[in-house]
């Protein structure tokens, strides 16, 4: 363990591979993928509201759920028979920002992607074994594009 913490010294600072070690650079890169996400949802639902796809009841509903949400007090029934209404607007509003920018549709790729991480971050701590093989299959597009064909085989036998 010390000769490849010495190796990645010349290539990382020092400080550095402590705290790869440890695991603290993969959470802050989590973190700032979820902020990242939530500033997009955040622009989206602002943009629902601006444009009509949202009345102000509708908005008021959704920070309802998110309050229930962070408090933990709803169950995940109730957290869907309270959101299915609202995805239809939403999906609409969405592919109509994906028509009319190509930044925004950079946006909501970023947006998607980062919720595949937020899947495969859930499987592993629950043991959900559906949600990681869906997550493992949606990240194999990911894999070929970066051009790590290795991991990308490993992944389509393992599937």
């Amino acid at each position: 363990m010390v000769a490849v913490a010495s190796k990645k010294c010349e290539v990382f600072a020092k400080n550095a591979i402590v705290h790869m070690a440890n695991g603290h650079v993969y959470a802050k890169g989590l973190g700032a993928h979820s902020l990242s996400q939530a500033t997009i949802g955040l622009l989206i639902v602002e943009n629902c509201e601006e444009n009509g796809f949202l009345s102000g009841s509708d908005v008021e509903t959704l920070r309802g759920i998110h309050n229930e949400l962070i408090s933990l007090s709803s169950s995940e029934e109730s957290f869907l028979s309270k959101c299915k209404p609202l995805l239809s607007a939403v999906s609409s509003a969405v592919k109509t920002l994906e028509e009319r920018s190509r930044t925004a549709k950079l946006c909501l790729q970023y947006f998607k992607e980062v919720s595949v991480m937020h899947y495969f971050v859930k499987a592993e701590r629950i043991g959900d074994r559906n949600l990681h093989l869906h997550s493992v299959q949606r990240m194999l597009v990911h894999l070929h594009a970066a051009g790590n064909i290795h991991y990308a085989k490993s992944a389509h036998l393992y599937l």
